[in-house]
């Protein structure tokens, strides 16, 4: 991401406030930072990062428990201090997975190991 947008977003970020900026989101999808606070309420705003190069975020995304068959979100990062102009709107995409086919892989994943385990491979 820090790639795009004809180059703006490749070099330091030291002099940057860096926010991300809710572009669009489908009704029902919650977007939630590392505490599992929601991180917005409407469109157009923004959530800031950190300032300058160092900095970590990991998002969580969740749906009640009547989810739709698909979910979409786009952003974009924004500089506080005017340093650096917009980056562009990158989307992420979601298809909710329905708990007993979830509950299939995993009981598939783990007799897949037993059977690995018998045979001495792992």
């Amino acid at each position: 991401m820090f790639n795009s947008s004809g180059g703006r977003w490749t070099g330091s970020l030291n002099d940057v406030s860096l926010a991300l900026e809710l572009v669009s989101l489908t009704p029902g999808l919650q977007v939630a930072d590392q505490a599992g606070a929601p991180m917005f309420s409407a469109i157009g705003q923004t959530y800031k990062l950190g300032d300058g190069n160092p900095f970590s975020f990991t998002p969580s995304f969740y749906t009640n428990d009547n989810a739709r068959s698909r979910y979409s979100a786009a952003f974009r990062f924004v500089d506080l201090n005017g340093t650096l102009r917009d980056s562009g709107t990158f989307h992420m995409d979601f298809a909710p997975v329905p708990l007993p086919a979830a509950a299939w892989l995993m009981a598939s994943a783990l007799t897949g190991l037993a059977v690995l385990k018998r045979r001495g491979v792992i």
